[in-house]
């Protein structure tokens, strides 16, 4: 439910291998200070995953390339291979140098060419510079091992068997993970575990999110049932609240479903404190019913409220429905349930309310009577009426000389807490090199040559950054396959190189004279098989590495560098700095910038949505008075504005958005006091239970792990009080008060 990023159509194929292909993987480390007792431990694991059927094609993405594959792949480009540096000339002192290392060191790491038909190691040379998985990693018993201090760490890669984010998928991959994991424990104690994986982080998600929604959903109907029984001391009222509540959420969750096909966990929590928000019609209603004599008729009670409580719900629908035009679509989602919610509790009224409350309700009055009597002591006498605008000049004033809002757009406002996940995935990235970033350069060029040497540049920029320690590594097409333009200078450098004295090295070296003839054969038979990006592609080993060059897109073509190491991404902004075909693509960064964008364009629809307001309220009311129906609400928009960097609290698009949702409730307040006349006590006791009930849901909020919830629970916890103390105020400023 992120919005969709200003990305061009190659970064969305880079974009889309990385949700349909890296999300699937599964990644496990097993570590033990014992050789033999971490590869028991890693057997075990991985052929109980096997046994699961919901993790499978264990390490095929790293073991499906073996290191003589990778030899024999490249040995007949070897003179095109840029083994040696471009400012190394080929001279005899060099080309002794490079044959004595290969005579002296016989028993390299890994598979190695025959002597015979690369005597200088060219082959091996170049394979040694490819940013392969990890350079860390060696191939020991089947397994991908590392040893370090700590001890021996073998890694061991899957694919699940389904969506990382399909429900079904997460519960059977964690309780499977779990399962093994106690196995292990019994069996190898000594051995740890670590694991990471798109699959893990979703789950967690959602696991918290199912935590928060019985948290909220749960609380506020508790709460909820507990204030309609006090107040009204009837278990009928409770049955109705509970059945215009159900009716909300059923019309918000169909009419969803319908437009979106799904919804998304955060919808989910945040429309649990729909509860809250949904049973306030009602509540209206049930406050009537608690002040009726014995002459009650709930037709005419509800026809006499209507006005108010439609001219509410529109005013509440038009700060929801201002949503509708941010480009990000959880919210727009949120937007759509809240909207189809309260428009499902509302029509409920109608058709189920008067028909099940036709006799007047036997209890007492003392609740109306407080709050009649609190509305008194809230409202100050005529003499200070000037003072609601003052109030308001006063707050707006204090806005400004603050002026210190701390503006966070960071994109993880939408994710919870996760450091435990982040710690496991931390030390897999330790242990063996691998990393998980959301960072890359994107190379451009109108064919296959312009973007291999577009890239090459690059290359030469992220080696210098490697070389100073500020870069471990980055891994490129052209790691894999050198542009033709290079191919052909370092072949040149062979085949400039005088027969004489290769041949008089290469004698030196002990090297049989038919090796000889054939070697210096070999050189000028290259000249016309030049490696292709196609070819490498065919090769089996390649496939984990297929990703890097995204080819033609529309008219273009594209390859992706990935780095790995970097403190921050300015230093991936400097290196492609004045390159030609190259821009750094940094998802995260390019989401939170959105989101600053959407914070101003929702500030404006904020503002936006006070002015249809007014306008709405404007035929029955008139201008003034208009005015002064907004002023609690406005009012106490402007104190979250002042209060919430005193407490620390971060302003961003979420904050925004509960302004949205704070004018909508408090304007809905504002409209059925006015509609009060004669009837304020109960009118003004539905206020207060309504607030109630809507500050527990969406004060439940405040305890979030998602920073994006808590900052709209926060933000109403604060401003719905304050509108309430004020509402006795816009009666001052009315011109029937006055008359």
């Amino acid at each position: 439910m992120l919005p969709e990023t200003e990305m061009s159509p190659a970064a969305k194929k880079m974009d889309v291998f990385g949700t349909e292909y890296a999300s699937r993987k599964a990644v496990f480390l097993i570590s033990d200070e014992n050789p033999e007792t971490a590869r028991s431990g890693a057997l075990f694991f991985q052929n109980r995953l096997l046994n699961s059927h919901v993790f499978n094609d264990f390490s095929r993405a790293f073991s499906g390339y073996n290191p003589a594959d990778i030899t024999s792949f490249y040995l007949p480009y070897r003179f095109r291979l840029p083994s040696f540096t471009e400012d190394e000339p080929l001279t005899r002192d060099v080309l002794l140098n490079r044959l004595n290392i290969r005579l002296f060191s016989p028993f390299p790491e890994g598979p190695r060419v025959g002597f015979a038909d690369d005597p200088f190691g060219n082959t091996e040379s170049f394979i040694s510079s490819i940013a392969l998985p990890s350079q860390v990693l060696r191939f020991e018993n089947g397994f991908l091992t590392n040893h370090d201090k700590a001890g021996t760490h073998i890694l061991i890669t899957s694919t699940l068997s389904g969506s990382a984010f399909d429900p079904s998928v997460q519960e059977k991959a964690t309780g499977i993970y779990d399962q093994i994991g106690a196995a292990l424990a019994d069996a190898f104690p000594s051995v740890q575990v670590s694991h990471t994986g798109a699959v893990f982080f979703a789950a967690k998600s959602r696991l918290r999110a199912s935590r928060e929604m019985n948290l909220v959903g749960l609380g506020s109907l508790i709460f909820v049932s507990f204030l309609v029984l006090f107040v009204f001391r009837s278990l009928n009222h409770l049955l109705l609240g509970i059945a215009c509540i159900c009716a909300g959420i059923l019309t918000a969750t169909s009419v969803t479903v319908a437009l979106f096909g799904k919804l998304d966990l955060l919808t989910i929590v945040a429309g649990s404190s729909l509860i809250g928000v949904a049973v306030d019609y009602p509540i209206h209603f049930f406050a009537h019913h608690l002040a009726a004599d014995r002459d009650w008729e709930p037709i005419e009670c509800l026809k006499r409220i209507s006005p108010g409580l439609k001219l509410g719900l529109l005013t509440t629908v038009l700060g929801y429905l201002s949503l509708l035009i941010t480009p990000l679509p959880i919210l727009r989602q949120i937007a759509v349930f809240s909207v189809a919610g309260l428009v499902g509790s509302f029509g409920t009224i109608y058709f189920l309310l008067p028909a099940r409350m036709s006799k007047p309700l036997s209890g007492s009055r003392f609740l109306v009577d407080w709050a009649g009597k609190c509305f008194v002591c809230l409202s100050p006498s005529r003499k200070t009426g000037h003072a609601v605008p003052i109030i308001f000049v006063i707050v707006l004033l204090m806005v400004m000389a603050n002026g210190n809002l701390n503006v966070d757009d960071d994109v993880h406002l939408l994710m919870g807490s996760r450091q435990e996940l982040l710690k496991e995935e931390a030390k897999v990235t330790a242990v063996t090199g691998l990393s998980n970033s959301s960072q890359y350069f994107l190379i451009s060029g109108f064919n296959e040559e312009e973007v291999l040497r577009n890239e090459e540049a690059l290359a030469a920029r992220l080696g210098d950054l490697v070389a100073k320690g500020k870069l471990s590594g980055f891994q490129g097409i052209t790691s894999f396959v050198p542009s033709l333009h290079q191919q052909e200078n370092t072949l040149k450098r062979w085949t400039d190189l005088s027969p004489e004295i290769l041949i008089d090295v290469l004698r030196g070296g002990g090297l049989k004279e038919k090796y000889i003839e054939g070697f210096v054969k070999e050189i000028k038979k290259e000249k016309g098989k030049a490696l292709k990006i196609e070819e490498w592609r065919q090769a089996g080993w390649s496939k984990p590495f297929r990703y890097l060059w995204l080819g033609k897109v529309d008219k273009m073509y594209f390859s992706a560098v990935v780095p790995s190491g970097f403190m921050s991404t300015q230093i991936l902004d400097h290196a492609s700095e004045g390159l030609s075909g190259v821009r750094v693509v940094d998802r995260v960064r390019e989401v939170s910038r959105l989101f600053g964008i959407y914070r101003v364009r929702a500030t404006a629809a904020l503002m936006i949505a006070y002015l249809l307001v007014w306008l709405t309220l404007l035929p029955r009311y008139g201008w003034k008075d208009s005015l002064y129906l907004l002023v609690p609400v406005g009012t106490a928009t402007l104190v979250v504005v002042a209060i919430i960097p005193l407490l620390g609290i971060p302003f961003n698009l979420f904050s925004v958005f509960s302004m949205i949702l704070l004018l909508g409730i408090g304007a809905d307040y504002s409209i059925f006091l006015a509609e009060a006349k004669d009837r304020r006590d109960v009118v003004f006791l539905a206020i207060l239970l309504a607030a109630m009930t809507t500050l527990l849901s969406f004060g439940l909020l405040s305890f979030s792990s998602t920073p994006a919830l808590r900052s709209i629970g926060t933000t109403l916890f604060i401003g719905i009080p304050i509108s309430v103390l004020l509402l006795p105020m816009v009666i001052l400023g009315r011109k029937d008060e006055h008359q």
